[in-house]
């Protein structure tokens, strides 16, 4: 199961929106408000609405279901056939579709939650809508009695109860690539998340060395590895709606105790382990420094020749950073430039394609003519002989329209304009996968992807990746391009 639709039900004044805006934020779905789509047909329109809000909110629902996103509608549902509309779209994306009724018991605060939300309805109007019909249910569904516990309250029992019904691997499938610390929390029981965030301070006071790496279980999904220098040494698995620390359930307070001296334990105990393992690691260390300078002096050596009439390479474009604030400016507006956007999905798209293209050539020593596109096989036009010496690079090849490489120096140019990918290669390969998929879809799913791909750049602020990813695709230096993503991520 890549994905799940959530479909509230209930009158008004039980709570519902509030409460669907909370467990969509939670869960980190997309959110459709019914009456949002009602009022824009009705005044943009200008048509009877009868049930399209309904049929044009799952058209939006089923493509967001498609590329496995989790879905939260927030509707009345008067009728069985609004809601069966639900069921029928999950059912056509191949997911599932849990129905939630969000009721308010006490007529008294309902009333009140009315009267308080809509000032200038008179006690006459409140009263007809206190007496609304709601077709009576024929199926089994969650409900939700929101009139006599917070709001916070409201929203724990009903992820407890989705957690039961869509545990935490189909939750967040292999293809959730954005699974982290915020989504553990929404995971867990109100009672567990302090007992989470109490280990992650831990550890980052008493064992900084520790660092949690997510990996994927085909029998919990995903998971994080505790490592200290790559030693994998205990496990943190989200389960029944708790998680464990080194395969100690954290249910209450003494389990998390006991978790905690486990987990001392195991560090003590792997002690040895580890300084074996980083003298292993240092030697290894030491190993390849020296393998890389005597490459660097050979290199060095070569004397590679970067002569003005060859290697005049033209890369496919970099994106520009004021398209992207343009881009970001007039989404938040509500405003959707399909050009803009597909201006830029196709030029990170392009970059990325001819980047992956140009690598597999560069690895099987042949040469890509960037005016022409042209491929030119150094096996086939150089001698076997020519390979024993190291000057093979230096050797000028003309292409069939007159431009003129060396390896060398295209691979030079290569590096120095970032189209090699190196570790960011998942990353963009699986652009390149949804935009070859989704490139003709709409607005909002090919927003997402590119949100998806800047969300990337952004993490990569860390040490996860050894260069900043967003000099492969966004023009400008290092700086220029963390100040945009700032920019973009905070404001």
């Amino acid at each position: 199961m890549k994905s799940i639709i959530i479909a509230f039900s209930g009158k008004p004044g039980s709570g519902k929106t509030t409460l669907s805006k909370i467990v969509s934020e939670r869960l980190n779905a997309v959110y459709l408000r019914i009456d949002t789509i009602e009022e824009f047909i009705r005044t943009k329109c200008q048509v009877k609405v009868g049930t399209k809000d309904y049929e044009f909110s799952q058209i939006i629902a089923f493509d967001n279901l498609s590329v496995g996103n989790i879905v939260i509608s927030d509707g009345c549902n008067y009728s069985q056939v609004t809601r069966n509309g639900w069921e029928e779209v999950a059912s056509k994306a191949g997911c599932k579709c849990l129905n939630v009724e969000i009721i308010c018991s006490e007529n008294s605060v309902r009333r009140k939650r009315l009267a308080e939300r809509h000032y200038d309805l008179s006690s006459e109007i409140i009263d007809e809508i206190m007496v609304e019909p709601f077709e009576e249910w024929n199926k089994e569904h969650i409900i939700i009695d929101t009139s006599n516990k917070s709001i916070d309250d409201c929203a724990d029992e009903l992820i407890a109860t989705i957690n039961k019904e869509v545990n935490w691997k189909k939750l967040h499938p292999k293809s959730d690539k954005m699974v982290g610390q915020k989504q553990i929390l929404s995971y867990l029981q109100k009672n567990k998340r302090q007992f989470f965030k109490n280990f992650c301070e831990f550890i980052e006071t008493k064992y900084k060395r520790v660092k949690a790496y997510r990996v994927w279980s085909n029998e919990y999904g995903w998971k994080w590895n505790l490592k200290i220098e790559g030693f994998v040494f205990c496990d943190i698995i989200c389960i029944q709606d708790t998680f464990s620390i080194a395969g100690i359930l954290i249910e209450n307070e003494k389990a998390y105790e006991k978790a905690l001296e486990e987990f001392e334990k195991i560090y003590v105990d792997k002690s040895e382990d580890f300084t074996n393992h980083l003298n292993q690691l240092n030697e290894k260390r030491r190993g390849k420094r020296t393998e890389n300078e005597l490459k660097k002096i050979e290199y060095q050596n070569e004397e590679i020749e970067y002569r003005s009439d060859i290697n005049k390479c033209k890369w496919p474009a970099k994106v520009e950073r004021a398209k992207l604030i343009k881009l970001y400016k007039e989404n938040a507006n509500m405003i959707f430039d399909d050009d803009l956007l597909d201006d830029i999905g196709f030029t990170i798209y392009v970059r990325c394609k001819e980047a992956k293209v140009i690598e597999k050539h560069l690895r099987e020593k042949r040469i890509k003519c960037t005016n022409c596109g042209e491929i030119t096989d150094l096996r086939k036009e150089l001698s076997s002989d020519a390979f024993k010496s190291s000057q093979w690079r230096n050797v000028v090849i003309e292409c069939k329209c007159g431009q003129k490489y060396t390896f060398g120096g295209y691979r030079k140019e290569h590096l120095e304009n970032a189209m090699n990918r190196g570790n960011a290669l998942p990353i963009f390969d699986k652009f390149i996968e949804d935009w070859e998929k989704h490139c003709k879809s709409g607005y909002e799913i090919k927003i997402r992807l590119i949100d998806n791909l800047i969300h990337e750049v952004h993490v990569g602020f860390s040490t996860l990746y050894r260069k900043l990813i967003g000099c492969h695709i966004i023009e400008g230096t290092k700086e220029e391009i963390i100040t945009l993503i700032n920019k973009l991520a905070y404001e």
